[in-house]
């Protein structure tokens, strides 16, 4: 699952790509959980985004839309104020907009980056 948080004390697991919050003066990042099939274990969850924009109210990033693949990795997109977004082996690796774009980022299994671009 994913979606965004303005929480610093979202729950995050170990070994993951982003375990604490990176976003700014209330602005948001993008997260990314998963859960066991019956829904009582947290598998993994991470962070995912940069610092965000401080303005009334603060931009930041968010997780509009995430699917797995067979082999259990992760597939998130979303949007992103953040000029530092967290990317790996980007294609894009920085934001051609003075604003909002968007972001692609595959999740290995063990929630380790595998790619994340603008």
């Amino acid at each position: 699952m994913t979606g965004s948080t303005s929480s610093s004390d979202f729950p995050t697991t170990g070994g993951v790509a982003q375990p604490t919050k990176a976003a700014i003066n209330g602005a948001t990042n993008a997260f990314v959980s998963k859960l066991s099939f019956d829904g009582t274990t947290l598998l993994y969850s991470t962070f995912l985004g940069g610092t965000g924009v401080p303005s009334n109210p603060p931009e930041g990033d968010s997780g509009n839309a995430a699917a797995v693949d067979t082999n259990g990795s992760a597939f998130v997109t979303g949007s992103t104020w953040s000029t530092n977004f967290p990317t790996f082996d980007p294609y894009q690796a920085t934001s051609r907009s003075s604003g909002f774009t968007s972001f692609v980022t595959k999740l290995n299994p063990d929630a380790t980056l595998a790619y994340s671009t603008y």
